[in-house]
């Protein structure tokens, strides 16, 4: 089970397939990570997602694994509007961001 195909996730796992020269048998494209987890969880299949911490998970149900080959990379970007009010939380974000982005 993948996401959509107007998703960036899904063209950066399709990547890590075509390096790998896996070809999965895809049965579900899904909107929302929830729905993926959701049916992964029912025992329909597997995905391939980011990394869900802090999100609700049934641990008895999913289980996760962290691949680390091929090792993938997605390109985020961040923008504000000069002015605006910022809020402490997305203020340290976005500090935090750029000093791990230098």
């Amino acid at each position: 089970m993948l996401f959509k195909k107007e998703y960036s996730l899904c063209t950066t796992i399709e990547k890590m397939f075509e390096n790998s020269e896996i070809s999965p048998k895809i049965i579900f494209e899904g909107e929302e990570l929830d729905t993926v987890v959701a049916l992964v969880s029912t025992g329909l299949g597997i995905s391939i997602s980011p990394n869900m911490k802090g999100k609700f998970i049934n641990q008895n149900s999913v289980s996760q694994i962290c691949i680390s080959s091929p090792q993938s990379n997605r390109i985020i970007g961040l923008a504000e509007v000069q002015g605006r009010y910022l809020s402490p939380a997305t203020r340290q974000f976005t500090l935090d961001y750029l000093s791990k982005s230098e």
